[in-house]
């Protein structure tokens, strides 16, 4: 929680979201984690679909019970109204007259059947900034398609790339990304993109559109792959491929005692330092890889890579001897790239990421649970858990009477009708 001295980095910010599941919850979390006041429409009855999503605590479902949903919604006041109801939807439009930021990852039919497009919220509020995070943007031939996580991670290219350049896709098929990244990363790409636009609006007073397409905040992190394909189209696979027919992601993972090792190498004397651990210094000319190097004194790197095959059951007797903790001790004597492939669990229990505090315990009505913290460090201005995720409608009455000004009779007179 935070201390009494401690400065708050976005107070003042007012933000409403009106978003649903990861990428828009997660957008406004993180302006909440840095003091912006956070306002967060959900569906009366059921609410957001992540409440539905597990993992739930204890096993037990419930809307209060889910730990994504939990662990996105901190620092936030909950309310439900029902937009498509008329007097719910005035209600919305007085939070939009109220805030500074609507964060929204609804369709864009969706948000035109209700008139909810950004030209006329402009109407209401010429300061406000609406972020937009659909699949594919507002505009282009796919602007109104369905894109679920599977779908903008192969589109995006990135299954291509993993584990690492599937250089025959008929023998090693492209990979789905674990965790749902597309949603998150797009919620980050949406947070930066929505704070260069509060940072426009101090200089010219006006509020703008943010368009975040989940296809492309994906693809931006696939720069290197890109330029290589900009400077050389149509040699960049082709030479891969015959430098390394397997994939590089065939050559990247070594089993061990307990799971698994990420052999980094990229230099060619980062792998005659991993050659030298596993066969000895004279290497090269071990019987159990000879002609794969003619001329022991020129080897390349390349040749080995391509002849992994054979090296492989070298490499995996040598491994399989140490844990991964071994290995990897192994490997910084010896200044070699490598590095565990941790489990969740192993996160959880790591001294590095205890030391520097990134799991934060959190008090909810259904228990004290441990959460994803912060990826950053603020000196003067640091990220805060103040409240834990709302519960289903749990500050609407505040929402209504304390920020909106209705009275009592009012919001018992809207329970009635439906409209929250």
């Amino acid at each position: 929680m935070r201390k009494m001295n401690e400065k708050v980095a976005l107070s003042g910010l007012k933000v409403l979201e009106y978003a649903d599941s990861i990428s828009g919850p997660y957008c406004a979390r993180l302006l909440g984690d840095l003091g912006a006041e956070v306002i967060k429409i959900d569906r009366p009855g059921s609410g957001d679909s992540a409440r539905q999503r597990g993992p739930f605590l204890g096993d037990v479902p419930g809307l209060e019970r889910s730990g994504l949903f939990m662990a996105l919604n901190t620092n936030k006041l909950g309310g439900t109204i029902n937009i498509r109801n008329p007097e719910g939807l005035v209600i919305f439009k007085k939070l939009v007259e109220w805030a500074d930021v609507l964060i929204q990852n609804r369709s864009i039919r969706a948000m035109e059947e209700l008139n909810l497009d950004y030209d006329r919220l402009k109407a209401l509020n010429p300061r406000l900034i609406m972020t937009s995070i659909t699949p594919f943007g507002q505009t282009g031939p796919y602007k109104d398609r369905i894109g679920t996580d599977l779908v903008i991670c192969q589109m995006s290219g990135m299954g291509h790339m993993t584990p690492d350049r599937v250089a025959n896709p008929q023998e090693n098929p492209p990979l789905r990304l674990g965790g749902n990244q597309s949603d998150f990363l797009a919620g980050t790409t949406a947070t930066v993109a929505t704070m260069f636009a509060v940072l426009a609006r101090e200089v010219n007073g006006s509020g703008q559109h943010v368009d975040v397409s989940e296809l492309e905040a994906l693809a931006s992190f696939m720069r290197i792959e890109m330029c290589a394909y900009t400077h050389d189209p149509y040699g960049f696979y082709q030479r891969y491929a015959k430098r390394n027919p397997t994939g590089y992601g065939a050559v990247g993972y070594t089993p061990c005692k307990d799971g698994f090792v990420a052999l980094g190498c990229r230099e060619e004397y980062q792998w005659r330092a991993f050659m030298e651990e596993v066969l000895g210094p004279e290497w090269t000319k071990d019987k159990r890889i000879e002609g794969i190097f003619p001329d022991p004194e020129k080897w390349d790197m390349y040749a080995l890579l391509a002849h992994w095959d054979t090296v492989r059951p070298i490499v995996e007797k040598w491994s399989m001897q140490y844990t991964r903790g071994e290995i990897y001790r192994i490997a910084r004597m010896r200044n070699i790239p490598l590095a565990p492939c941790n489990s969740i669990p192993d996160l959880f229990a790591s001294e590095h990421l205890a030391a520097r505090e990134y799991f934060v315990e959190v008090d909810h009505p259904v228990g004290r649970l441990p959460y994803p913290g912060a990826p950053f460090k603020l000196s003067v201005t640091p990220w805060t858990i103040r409240r834990p995720a709302p519960r289903l409608g749990e500050h609407t009455e505040e929402i209504l009477c304390g920020i909106l000004g209705y009275s009592s009779e009012e919001v018992a007179r809207l329970k009635e009708s439906g409209a929250i």
